[in-house]
């Protein structure tokens, strides 16, 4: 009887489409993976502008994806504390001003150090979007939602490669900039997105014995390696390092390395 009601229920709410809340998350979805996705196409004018080796270009993908491995359990628990909007507004205006200050910088030094401030803004990108889905829906529509969510990642992560490989071709600053759009994204979430976070009263001791309960779980723990593995694969290989093939086997552009 309550399966059936809660399906009743969720058969007469409004479409996903409409939902502001929803379409505010979806905006932060677009800024998750703008940097791995955009400046990937500009690594051969990098290496050539700033004389960096070849083997040492990962490193811009190492610093940015750092912070989030490190801070991802800190980012949840604080932010059951104090509430996702507050952690995830500084956030998003931090991963944009250092974002920005990268389109400056004029030594790879100086470079790694922005990314990886930028990276610390990004670490708790994904994973609030998630929480904030789970927060607002339940049943059906909150795994329709989360599908949505990651059809538009993936969707905007091809877009942002032809869009960053096209800005490249001018100089490769220029890709950084697309990091701005994080600022008015913030602004959109702090008044505009209502989400009433959900009391939370477990204490930090419960909260990771839990977290370590999880990490016991094969299967858990087998997805955990695969996601991490998939990661690696296209964003530490696929993304850096066939750039630099395109472009030093075939003379290809930035513009033409960001399609492919």
């Amino acid at each position: 009887m309550q399966s059936a009601s809660t399906e009743h229920q969720e058969t007469n709410q409004s479409p996903l489409y409409q939902d502001k809340n929803l379409l505010i998350i979806y905006t932060v979805s677009l800024i998750t993976f703008l940097v791995l996705a955009s400046i990937p196409p500009a690594f051969p004018k990098i290496i050539q502008t700033l004389h960096v080796p070849p083997q040492k270009i990962g490193l811009l993908i190492s610093v940015f994806s750092l912070p989030s491995i490190a801070l991802g359990p800190v980012v949840g628990l604080l932010a059951d504390r104090v509430g996702k909007k507050k952690i995830l507004v500084p956030s998003l205006i931090l991963f944009g001003i250092a974002g920005t200050a990268c389109a400056f910088a004029r030594d790879f030094n100086l470079l790694l150090l922005f990314l990886f401030l930028q990276g610390i803004g990004a670490a708790s990108l994904h994973s609030l979007i998630i929480a904030l889905i789970s927060d607002l829906y339940s049943g059906t529509r909150r795994t329709t939602a989360i599908g949505y969510n990651t059809s538009i990642i993936n969707a905007s992560a091809a877009i942002y490669s032809i869009l960053g490989g096209a800005l490249a071709v001018r100089d490769w600053h220029y890709p950084f900039l697309l990091s701005l759009a994080a600022i008015p994204v913030a602004l959109l979430v702090w008044f505009g997105l209502k989400n009433p976070d959900p009391i939370c009263e477990k204490h930090l001791k419960m909260n990771l014995l839990n977290a370590s309960k999880s990490l016991k779980n094969r299967q858990l723990l087998g997805l955990f390696m695969v996601s991490i593995a998939q990661f690696m694969l296209i964003y530490g290989a696929f993304r850096t390092y066939l750039p630099l093939l395109i472009a030093y086997s075939f003379k290809s552009s930035s513009l033409i390395i960001g399609l492919i």
